[in-house]
């Protein structure tokens, strides 16, 4: 009987830092600024004319991503995801507080962030994907 208790509290940690670390490396994709780091290599051999433009860069890595690095690929993914997101949710609150930076994401996701106390629960919640 001990040792099944024993056993089950080994496959409970185990579980329990499997799980942990999958949430950290989630937490790593789904922050925006990520891809700064991931990128960085895969951006300066593909998207050297794009490395200014946040937007331009995204879509040239989306169009290049079966050559990237795994962790870019990944990293391009995950804000794909976000994206479409946020775009879904945010476009009202878009409208309203952000309406010169419609077209650029690099500036529409700054103006966001500074009006979140007045975005809409769903806007907000892509924050948080």
């Amino acid at each position: 009987m001990k040792k099944v208790i024993v056993g089950l509290a080994m496959v409970a940690m185990v579980l329990s830092f499997a799980a942990s670390s999958a949430r950290a490396e989630d937490a790593v994709y789904q922050n925006e600024d990520a891809g700064e780091t991931h990128c960085k290599a895969d951006e300066a051999n593909f998207c050297p004319f794009a490395v200014k433009d946040r937007g331009h860069r995204i879509e040239c890595l989306k169009a290049r991503q079966s050559e990237l690095s795994k962790e870019c690929a990944k990293w391009v993914d995950r804000h794909h995801e976000v994206y479409k997101a946020r775009n879904k949710a945010c476009k009202d609150d878009q409208k309203k507080f952000c309406p010169k930076d419609g077209h650029d994401y690099g500036a529409l996701v700054p103006c966001l962030k500074s009006n979140m106390d007045k975005l809409s629960g769903d806007c907000k919640a892509t924050f948080t994907m």
